[in-house]
């Protein structure tokens, strides 16, 4: 039986409170025993328009359901505690992502697992971390704990490749985190950085190079129609501050 993470996140409300009722649906509906709950965290927003600080959190449980059948009843536990998708990474009530589902690594239509931009993103890896530090990410062969390090070490050392004639933009933004040390470079290597990740902007290359790069391990590609504003909540995401709370009584 697989066992699954879940990243938890939301802005809105009564945030813990809505953490732990969708824990207890998770347990009731989903989960085959026990739902296991991180420590509560608040973090640095993600996007122009996400609103306020974050709630995180992160769960873990066993399951017997197929990953689309269980990614259909986490929208169906987000929509029942009031989350709302009028505005695209706006402030929500909750977010219910699945993160780990076993060790498996799938690329369908409506889901990718591990989800795709998880080894990077602090408010995830570090409830993720609380509890299951050791577990291996099936892609990119580190532990949780280890890719929580990648992000956490000053400087943090990120490489970007691009066209350039957008580098003065790029290392404009750069500068809006003083943690990050920005590189460019002009060619995506399978160098495994050692922290820290890179950056490629898909619209400075061909089809084919891209097909070539998009299985480097740290690296992450821009498909976005704003790549500035991508580059900056990657940034953001890697460099932002998350702090751990004590769970309300």
């Amino acid at each position: 039986m697989p066992q699954v993470v879940v990243a938890l996140g939301g802005n809105l409300g009564d945030v813990p409170q809505t953490f732990r009722q969708a824990a207890t649906l998770l347990e009731s509906e989903v989960a085959q025993g026990d739902v296991t709950l991180s420590r509560l965290y608040r973090s640095t927003p993600v996007g122009a328009v996400a609103g306020d600080i974050f709630w995180n959190a992160a769960v873990v449980f066993e399951t017997e359901l197929e990953p689309l059948v269980l990614l259909g009843w986490l929208q169906t536990i987000e929509s029942s505690l009031g989350r709302t998708r009028e505005l695209h990474w706006g402030p929500r009530t909750l977010d219910l992502d699945l993160i780990f589902y076993g060790d498996e690594v799938l690329r369908l239509p409506r889901l990718t697992v591990p989800h795709p931009q998880a080894w990077l993103r602090r408010f995830v890896l570090a409830p993720v971390c609380d509890l299951q530090p050791d577990r291996q990410h099936p892609d990119l062969q580190e532990s949780v704990s280890a890719l929580l390090s990648r992000t956490t070490a000053r400087p943090l050392p990120v490489r970007y490749c691009g066209a350039t004639s957008r580098q003065p933009e790029i290392q404009s933004i750069a500068a809006e985190f003083p943690e990050v040390a920005l590189q460019f470079v002009d060619r995506v290597t399978d160098i495994s950085l050692q922290i820290g990740l890179g950056v490629i902007d898909s619209r400075a290359f061909s089809v084919e190079q891209l097909s070539e790069w998009r299985d480097r391990r740290f690296w992450i590609i821009n498909d976005s129609a704003d790549p500035s504003q991508f580059f900056r909540d990657i940034l953001r995401a890697c460099a932002g501050e998350v702090w751990p709370v004590d769970w309300p009584v």
